[in-house]
């Protein structure tokens, strides 16, 4: 329809100026024309399919590269990096404490879930279990202890939380600062090491290396923050020299116990 109409106004204005073709040659035109027309249509019938084959395969391929799953292959570990990071330890309540009703005793609970305590430097230790219960909602652990061993209540529940464990009778333990606490080794990593300075000024070491009892108890002496321990008992050095700096106790070896 288009062709034929471009056909007549191409011949419009030679009719106009006076150029009029011949019965002959019109009728010679006539046959060309349709013959053109019908090879035009016949050309593009055989080649529309080419061009619509051709064109749906482009759009495949872009809904293809633009769909969804690089947003979220790149979402989801942001979000699960930024949990993780956020996550508190539960095991942050293990370590050194003091007690305002015994100050000359002390009170260590291990990462293992035991507490062992004494409330005068000469009077019977005990050691104790606890059962831990760790809520991130509220960033704090249970500690729920069976003092009975010792003439106590029997379950009694302290919340530890910022670095201190509360009791319902208003008895707080804070947890020591600084050299004291409770430690990993890398070496032994099913055991802990539990530091403390006793009321003579001297360093205890309480050693496990797969986190059972009995400890191994071993001393050591400080100036600052340098330590000489002694390890001849578990077949180590006599005065093996360490260093307490930003929660660790590093030695010449390479090898460091990190503070919990």
């Amino acid at each position: 329809m288009m062709l034929t109409f471009a056909v007549l106004l191409a011949t419009a204005p030679a009719a106009a100026n006076g150029f009029a073709l011949s019965g002959q040659s019109y009728a010679h035109d006539a046959v060309l024309l349709h013959a053109t027309r019908r090879e035009v249509f016949a050309g593009f019938a055989a080649a529309a399919p080419v061009t619509f084959i051709g064109i749906s395969p482009v759009f495949a391929t872009d809904k293809k590269t633009t769909a969804a799953p690089a947003e979220k292959k790149t979402a989801a570990p942001a979000n699960k990096k930024t949990a993780t990071a956020s996550k508190k330890s539960p095991v942050d309540f293990a370590g050194v404490y003091t007690d305002p009703k015994h100050p000359r005793g002390y009170r260590v609970i291990s990462s293992t879930g035991s507490l062992e305590l004494q409330d005068e430097p000469k009077g019977t230790t005990f050691t104790i279990p606890v059962k831990t219960k760790f809520d991130k909602k509220k960033g704090e652990t249970a500690l729920t202890i069976d003092f009975s061993v010792k003439g106590g209540p029997k379950d009694i529940v302290g919340v530890y939380k910022d670095g201190k464990i509360t009791f319902p009778d208003g008895n707080v333990w804070p947890k020591s600062a600084g050299l004291e606490g409770v430690y990993t080794d890398p070496k032994h990593p099913e055991g802990y090491r539990v530091v403390r300075v006793n009321k003579q000024g001297s360093v205890v070491l309480d050693l496990t290396d797969d986190g059972k009892p009995p400890l191994l108890k071993i001393m050591a002496k400080s100036k600052g923050n340098k330590l000489t321990i002694d390890f001849s008992s578990k077949g180590g050095p006599k005065n093996l020299p360490a260093s307490y700096e930003n929660g660790e106790i590093r030695f010449s070896d390479g090898n460091a116990w990190t503070k919990l």
